[in-house]
């Protein structure tokens, strides 16, 4: 079974995925610093 999202960026650009999609990876939580600025590796976009 797989979960799908959506992540909608302030451009108004769309990413729908399950998480089936992705790599396995170790499930925990994911902690990130106030104020911290998402760099996409794809277009180098923030």
């Amino acid at each position: 079974m797989c979960t799908s999202f959506q992540l909608k960026s302030s451009d108004g650009g769309l990413v729908f995925a399950r998480t089936m999609d992705w790599h396995p990876f170790k499930a925990e939580a994911l902690v990130l610093p106030k104020n911290y600025e998402w760099t996409s590796v794809y277009n180098g976009k923030k």
